[in-house]
């Protein structure tokens, strides 16, 4: 199909891709795996790769009763080199298409693991980004660049006799047990345990669970998402009162896995822009900013294509989920007052 000039094609299977594009995809992030299109399929959503002669996207697209919608989980492949205006066109023919092709209501904001260089030209945008460290480097250098403060709390934790661990669906226990009491303070229910073991499952040798245990007691832990290309630091939970430096210890043993294994990158996925010191975020962006990776800045954006059903989902969902709790606000929400000057649309 043609959009705005551009010559756009689709593949709702990723083994129907061309040849060439599927051995690229071969040494790109996990998201255009066949295991994560596994997983989404298995999670009840549709898989639809766009492409054109120089980029390629993975878009989910969900059905829920009336109400149509989808993302884009990750940043868009160049298969050969193009300029911002020819990704913004790119993006801008991918939401055309997807609105008539799929008579989509709105699409959702893209994951935060993703590293959009632009926007498209008509959505709610907010600047994100990933703090992302090289894995390339020898160790030596990865534990320099490290902030003083948590090698402190590394070598503490060890000192304590915190030991990290790491497998698969037999540590989905032990990670629960921390999720329940991770969103508990902030009154909040989080994943599923058949959420979570499903994205384990399907995700297979992409996925890894990560458990920091003192005294066999679990002190904090993390799911990661990876291929050779990048390490995604999916989920993360704790205990109350872990003991201190737990976490850090476990990031630290998962870097040092990762690079044993050839991994170019570890994301520490997502972080906010001019966050409120005073907010939640900015004491997590801390301890992610701390463990020296470069902070790579991009977009987070989302399109409503009908207004009135966005709202009446949101409504919905609200009724359904917070019973008289706040209404509940993505992301861009939260942010977006602060950048008005591109919110122009």
């Amino acid at each position: 199909m043609t959009d705005n000039s551009l010559t756009l094609f689709s593949s709702n299977s990723r083994k129907d891709l061309p040849p060439p594009i599927l051995d690229m995809l071969e040494s790109v992030n996990a998201f255009y795996s066949y295991e994560y299109e596994r997983l989404m399929r298995s999670s009840g959503c549709d898989v639809v790769y766009i492409y054109s002669k120089n980029v390629i996207i993975i878009a989910i697209l969900r059905k829920m009763m009336i109400f149509h919608s989808g993302n884009f989980p990750s940043e868009p492949i160049e298969l050969h080199a193009c300029s911002i205006e020819h990704m913004q066109k790119f993006l801008d023919s991918c939401l055309n298409y997807l609105r008539s092709k799929y008579n989509l209501d709105w699409m959702s904001p893209n994951l935060a693991a993703s590293m959009f260089k632009v926007a498209p030209s008509k959505c709610i945008k907010i600047p994100f980004g990933n703090h992302v460290v090289k894995l390339c480097r020898d160790e030596e250098t990865l534990w320099a660049e490290i902030h003083g403060k948590h090698r402190n709390s590394i070598r503490r934790a060890e000192k304590a006799g915190v030991k990290i661990v790491s497998g698969g669906i037999e540590y989905l226990d032990d990670y629960m047990a921390l999720e329940k009491e991770t969103w508990a303070r902030s009154g909040k229910s989080g994943s599923s345990k058949a959420m979570l073991g499903n994205y384990v499952t399907q995700l297979g040798d992409k996925a890894r669970i990560f458990i920091s245990y003192l005294s066999e007691e679990a002190q904090s832990g993390a799911i990661f998402m990876y291929n050779a290309d990048c390490c995604y630091y999916i989920y993360g939970s704790s205990k109350n009162r872990p003991e201190p430096g737990s976490a850090n210890l476990l990031h630290w043993e998962a870097m040092k896995y990762m690079k044993t294994l050839g991994v170019n990158r570890y994301s520490f996925v997502g972080a906010r822009i001019n966050e409120d010191v005073d907010s939640k975020y900015h004491g997590l962006q801390r301890f992610k900013k701390r463990f020296g990776g470069e902070l790579i800045q991009g977009f987070m954006f989302k399109a409503i294509f009908k207004p009135w059903k966005y709202q009446l989902y949101y409504r919905l969902l609200f009724l359904k989920n917070n019973k008289g709790k706040r209404y509940q606000v993505d992301a861009i929400d939260q942010e977006k007052h602060k950048w008005a000057e591109i919110n122009e649309i």
